[in-house]
């Protein structure tokens, strides 16, 4: 059986922890059939993995005893972080998704002239946390990566990270940017259409630095996630 693992929030981590997400327990009980003494890992979040085992299964709840810490990862020295912009759902579920799985540290949606626009609310934001959650719990991750609330351009190009980065199909190769040696990589990733003229002047007067992908032009997703795993590579 693979490793079950549920995500518990650390303030919540006791020796014995009781489960009432509904959610959570329709799963232990009705998807994946555990039983008394079980095994399953808990992991907050914050670096933190422990091994535990199911001590009750209730009608609505479930009590779980942690018997040890079973892995305590260190924040990585090297993070990235990825600014795109709002597009349609689906497709920023599945730029969440594969992007955590590839080792984003943090997300900034954000508007631009070309990007969809309007409000997103509190609720969208908590529902795109629960997509990254899962994210980390079915690829072993310890850390989950943040994201900020929808900025927009102009505080996007403010941004004070060491490494700046925004794709264009008439950007310089990524090997001649990048030495490995960056520790904190913002990498942004324009619009269908492209970043405007003005906004690209603006990029580049806030000292981004414009890294071609490919010769062919890219999806928003697939741009989202190729920039991703090229940065993650060469760093």
């Amino acid at each position: 059986m693979p490793k079950i693992r549920i995500y518990i929030e650390p303030k919540d981590i006791n020796n014995f922890i009781e489960v009432k997400d509904l959610n959570i327990v329709h799963k232990i009980k009705n998807v994946l059939r555990l039983r008394k003494e079980d095994i399953l890992y808990i992991f907050d979040g914050q670096g933190k993995e422990y091994l535990s085992q199911i001590e009750i299964i209730a009608k609505k709840s479930i009590i779980i005893k942690i018997d040890k810490l079973f892995a305590d990862g260190a924040i990585l020295n090297k993070k990235i972080t990825l600014g795109f912009p709002l597009v349609k759902e689906s497709k920023i579920s599945f730029i969440l998704q594969k992007a955590t799985e590839l080792g984003v540290n943090h997300f900034i949606p954000f508007v631009s002239e070309r990007s969809l626009r309007g409000q997103i609310s509190d609720n969208k934001i908590e529902k795109w946390k629960k997509i990254i959650i899962e994210a980390v719990r079915q690829s072993e991750r310890l850390w989950i990566p943040t994201i900020s609330k929808v900025l927009n351009f102009k505080e996007i190009i403010k941004s004070n990270n060491r490494v700046k980065l925004v794709t264009s199909v008439n950007g310089k190769k990524i090997n001649t940017i990048l030495n490995g040696k960056e520790e904190d990589v913002f990498v942004v990733v324009g619009p269908e259409g492209g970043f405007s003229s003005l906004e690209n002047d603006q990029l580049k007067n806030n000292n981004f630095k414009f890294f071609n992908l490919s010769s062919h032009i890219l999806r928003v997703e697939t741009a989202s996630l190729f920039s991703v795993g090229l940065i993650n590579y060469f760093i």
